[in-house]
């Protein structure tokens, strides 16, 4: 974890660490930019892209994955003519490394770039789900609804909704909405883009007015913000 330091001057605090990985000026919100307009998968990318073993496998792999992005441009002409790959520092380019399907991507995007292209940070946590779905007997927490696709869909799937949502209220006690994005998710991106940056825990604590305003409530938002790094 990060050294406690101050920055009572105009100067942001910053250290090579932030820099290298195109954390944004923590003290600026402006410098986020349209936070607003993100999707949900830039939101989870923004937090996922901030862990230290995701920015470990990348750099571990980028190379040798560009490498045999090239080689096979160069040996596939007919298939991608007048085209080359994109660079590992460029948005868009992909690492492959085992760790991405553990958090729900295909291949590793470049952890120092934000705004990936939606294929890129495509977040695809449903494949047991589909795999279950033509299953004979799905697991506990599953439920097969089958479709006849000589038929209308229309009806189909108003019965398929009635029927999930009765089956999830009985187990939930009642139907899970999905999450709208947060007012505190940039504040807790801040918190680690602080932190990193080498802000002290009473620092962090003036970007959550709604707690108290001491060492512990910064500790306590940091451990809120780790989280969903680790479980958006």
């Amino acid at each position: 974890m990060m050294g406690e330091s101050r920055n009572d001057g105009d100067t942001p605090a910053t250290t090579a660490t932030s820099a290298t990985w195109g954390v944004p000026n923590w003290r600026a919100v402006a410098s986020y930019g349209t936070t607003q307009d993100w999707s949900v998968n830039r939101w989870r990318w923004e937090f996922v892209r901030r862990r230290d073993d995701v920015r470990k496998a990348f750099d571990e792999t980028a190379v040798s994955t560009y490498r045999s992005q090239v080689t096979f441009f160069q040996d596939a002409p007919e298939m991608v003519r007048g085209k080359e790959p994109n660079k590992p520092d460029e948005p868009g380019f992909v690492a492959r490394h085992p760790l991405a399907k553990t958090i729900g991507l295909t291949n590793l995007p470049n952890p120092r770039i934000g705004n990936q292209p939606l294929r890129a940070i495509a977040f695809n946590d449903w494949p047991e789900a589909v795999r279950q779905f033509f299953s004979e007997k799905p697991p506990v927490g599953f439920e097969r609804v089958d479709f006849d696709l000589n038929k209308p869909l229309e009806p189909q799937l108003k019965f398929a909704k009635q029927f999930l949502q009765e089956a999830q209220t009985k187990i939930h006690g009642k139907t899970l909405q999905k999450r709208k994005h947060p007012v505190k998710w940039l504040g807790y991106l801040r918190t680690l883009d602080a932190k990193e940056s080498g802000a002290s825990w009473s620092e962090i604590a003036q970007l959550h007015r709604h707690k108290e305003q001491t060492e512990q409530a910064g500790r306590d938002a940091w451990n809120a913000a780790d989280a969903l790094r680790f479980n958006f």
